[in-house]
């Protein structure tokens, strides 16, 4: 395995830590990408590729939809776009 993909930037950060723990060079010997771009991904060393979504966005559709739904209206599922942040932990393509 060369590389890993976390489902968050906290996941990720404490998989980073445990490795570089074990003596793992991130990214030269193992390459990590997560999701949410938050803080953390930031924070890390080195820093987390990550994907970053709208969350503002999400949340205000969610609560649209939601209302929606307990108008008794029918909704469907929505997708919205993502973006890569690319940072230090996915090392030189």
């Amino acid at each position: 395995c060369t590389a890993l993909v976390c489902y968050s930037d906290e996941l990720a950060v404490r998989v980073e830590k445990a490795l570089q723990a074990r003596g793992v060079d991130i990214p030269r010997e193992k390459a990590i990408i997560s999701f949410d771009n938050s803080a953390f991904a930031g924070l890390a060393h080195p820093a987390l590729t990550t994907l970053n979504h709208p969350k503002d966005d999400f949340g205000a559709l969610a609560a649209q939809k939601l209302l929606h739904m307990i108008a008794g209206e029918r909704e469907e599922s929505a997708v919205l776009p993502w973006s890569l942040v690319e940072r230090e932990s996915l090392g030189q393509a």
